[in-house]
């Protein structure tokens, strides 16, 4: 694709990128792509954003076009290098124009003309947005006195820790199999729905599964008569009751990443989303063709971050943890462990482990125990949450007091 092709792409894929560049319709030679900006620009104006399903409702005769830009569109790139790009080739035509004209011109205003094109030419010369020191440590100060909590998680120790997932942050939450992190993820959802909508992609449950343990985490019902062949049925309708006014949105049909931007972007949009849950990462794919599994998951990681970021969303990512952690002689899991790509540990904020030590038949003391960690922290501390206990009852993460640090919580 050329230049012009895929910063258009770029803001088809990602239209809130348009908030964060310079871009003019009168930079591209293609009239098709300056018909496709000046539409962004014009409806960015009034407050809202085009996207693929937008535009081509605007351009019908378009259609094909718009989706192969789309389809092939760069993949986690930043869009302020390709505006920088795709203007200076502008530049480089009428620069040329100008010097046509100079050549051409026979009287003293001509040349005045001409230079004076030069000169806004040259003005005009750096899309991208700038901001001054001052302005910069004044945003920080807003954010420092801002202590008002993130999306919560349920878990009134972990809340103590993080304040909440924040806004623009990629949290992991990370485990190998049946440690209970959808459990974790519903709590979160509940818990964050207070505040407002929550997007819960789930990409390996049905939703009537995810339904019933949401039921659970009503503690009305157990999951055993949930999903039991003869239900209490008065159980279940006081499950129903409690949890029919929840603000959570189950969408089980997004697999591609680059249709779950779309979608969180469209419902930002529409306002009061309080977070975005997907689950899980491993079975995300995208339309990046690459052959190095490492490599496309890294680059979904990034465009979870970049959802998070540009959307100024708190993201909770469910993760897969390698079969490497099974080899430890504790089986806790790190960081480190995190499954197909090192990426996911440096685009993630906030990373958050869940281990059980039943599942392995690991006792201390004689008894089975239940871990949250957290090994990631950026704006914050680390360590283990001691007399975490996990209910499978009613899919419900519970802690006592937190531990900095590495000693044994036990």
């Amino acid at each position: 694709m050329n230049l012009e092709a895929s910063l258009v792409g770029l803001l088809i894929n990602d239209p809130a990128a348009i908030d964060s560049v310079r871009i003019e319709p009168e930079w591209f030679e293609d009239p098709t792509y300056f018909k496709i900006v000046k539409a962004c620009k014009d409806t960015r104006a009034k407050g809202s954003y085009e996207d693929l399903v937008t535009l081509g409702q605007r351009f019908p005769d378009q259609v094909a076009t718009l989706v192969e830009i789309s389809k092939n569109a760069p993949f986690r790139v930043d869009v302020i290098p390709y505006a920088t790009l795709v203007q200076e080739e502008f530049i480089k035509r009428q620069a040329q124009r100008v010097g046509q004209d100079l050549i051409q011109t026979q009287d003293i205003e001509g040349v005045f003309k001409a230079s004076n094109d030069i000169n806004q030419l040259l003005e005009g010369s750096t899309p991208q947005t700038t901001k001054t020191l001052l302005e910069l440590m004044n945003g920080a100060l807003e954010r420092i006195k801002d202590t008002s909590m993130g999306a919560p998680t349920g878990n009134s120790v972990l809340d103590g820790v993080l304040n909440g997932l924040k806004g623009g942050d990629l949290s992991v939450l990370a485990a190998r199999p049946a440690m209970g992190k959808t459990a974790f993820a519903i709590e979160t959802a509940v818990a964050s729905q207070s505040k407002g909508r929550v997007l819960f992609f789930s990409l390996e449950m049905p939703s009537d599964q995810l339904i019933k343990r949401l039921w659970a985490n009503t503690r009305e019902v157990e999951m055993k008569d949930v999903f039991s062949s003869s239900p209490d049925v008065s159980k279940l309708q006081k499950a129903m009751i409690k949890s029919e006014g929840y603000k959570i949105e189950v969408l089980e049909d997004y697999v591609y990443v680059e249709d779950i931007a779309s979608k969180v972007a469209k419902e930002n949009r529409r306002g009061d989303v309080s977070l975005v849950v997907v689950d899980y990462l491993q079975l995300a794919k995208t339309r990046q063709k690459t052959n190095n599994r490492e490599r496309e998951v890294g680059e979904m990681s990034w465009a979870f971050k970049m959802i998070a970021k540009k959307n100024n969303l708190p993201v909770l990512l469910l993760s897969q943890l390698s079969r490497a952690v099974e080899s430890t002689e504790t089986k806790e899991p790190d960081s480190h462990h995190l499954r197909d790509s090192g990426s996911i540990e440096q685009d993630a904020s906030v990373i958050i482990m869940l281990y059980r030590s039943v599942v392995y038949g690991i006792q201390e003391d004689g008894e089975y125990f239940d871990l949250i960690k957290v090994t990631k922290n950026r704006n914050g501390e680390t360590g283990r949450i001691k007399g975490s206990y996990f209910d499978g009852r009613y899919q419900s993460w519970s802690g006592k007091t937190f531990n900095e640090g590495k000693d044994p919580p036990f």
